[in-house]
């Protein structure tokens, strides 16, 4: 129970932006239109490849920095 609080709490706290009347004002975007923006396409590319970064540090020297125990092989 208290583990569900603190998840309603913490996605409660990082919604970036109230939903306002303005936003219902705009008009309607064009179905031709490109659902990921060139700017959304960078912002994704770079969380990828922040990810990967992150990913490969952990698997190459994780071992030896915060002596995480791992096999490739299961035996």
């Amino acid at each position: 129970m208290a583990v569900r609080v603190r998840v309603c709490v913490c996605v409660c706290v990082y919604v970036p932006a109230p939903c306002v009347d303005e936003l219902l004002d705009l008009p309607p975007v064009a179905a031709d239109e490109p659902l990921v923006t060139p700017v959304v396409a960078k912002h994704i590319l770079g969380q990828a490849a922040a990810q990967l970064v992150v990913l490969a540090s952990l698997v190459l020297h994780g071992k030896v920095r915060a002596q995480f125990t791992y096999s490739l092989t299961h035996r």
